[in-house]
């Protein structure tokens, strides 16, 4: 983790305050250091649900007048089916902004959203889509999408919202997994959409669910009615940057 690497932390065990969008200042070999923390270290923690995800940087180029900024946040991992249907998951924020040269530092910082992880057979559990970031002193957030519940007629997981754009959208909730009574059939949820994704459709009995096409869609949902079947893995954001020089 070279010094300088802007990283988003959402470990779900962590402390509040070493969470969110963070500079390296310092690493090793089993290690590294961020600004801004709450003077907490963290030894030796489980991730769990959460994530760390590293970012880059963008320069602002000699006679720019303003940027056009998109950010979609990753789509959220779909559940898995054990004798049953899973939810799918949701669908990652958006948010866009129109921001003048003058308000920007010589160096800005960006993360993109990771997509989150599907539910396995083996008990790995669905992880949230990843935030995507823009600036480091009054960051543009899109929040990625939140992962489904496991299991029996599980529900889909919830969009993401989005913050400080000067246009926000909520990424759309997957949808819940059906059981039918009788035949003990089922249907895992589709795959919640986002403006850059129609969504994952649904599962039908036996199969895995779909991972999400597109960027920021979340994962469909796993449905089987005997054994055990894997959610969908959701897809990862994206940014769009365009310069004006006029």
């Amino acid at each position: 983790m070279p010094i300088g690497t802007p990283i988003d932390i959402q470990g779900s065990t962590f402390n509040a305050g070493n969470k969110g969008f963070f500079l390296v200042t310092g690493s090793g070999i089993n290690y590294f250091e961020i600004t801004n923390a709450s003077g907490v270290a963290e030894v030796d923690k489980i991730l769990d649900s959460g994530y760390i995800n590293k970012g880059t940087s963008w320069s602002k180029p000699s006679g720019l007048k303003y940027i056009e900024i998109e950010l979609q946040a990753g789509g959220g991992g779909g559940g898995a089916g054990n004798i049953s249907a899973s939810g799918g998951g949701g669908g990652g924020g958006y948010a866009k902004k129109l921001i003048s040269s003058s308000s920007l530092l010589s160096i800005e910082y960006l993360v993109v959203g990771r997509g989150g992880d599907a539910e396995t057979y083996n008990n790995q559990n669905s992880t949230k889509g990843g935030n995507s970031l823009f600036q480091i002193t009054s960051s543009i957030i899109a929040n990625g999408g939140t992962n489904a519940q496991r299991y029996s007629g599980g529900a889909g997981g919830a969009g993401g919202t989005a913050t400080g754009g000067d246009i926000n959208i909520t990424g759309k909730k997957g949808g819940y997994g059906k059981i039918f009574s009788g035949t003990g059939d089922s249907i895992g949820g589709a795959g919640g959409s986002s403006m850059f994704s129609g969504g994952t459709p649904t599962t039908i009995n036996g199969y895995n669910g779909e991972t999400s096409l597109g960027y920021g869609g979340g994962g469909a949902g796993g449905s089987n009615k005997s054994g055990v079947k894997d959610g969908g893995s959701g897809s990862a954001g994206l940014i769009i940057i365009k310069e004006y020089f006029y």
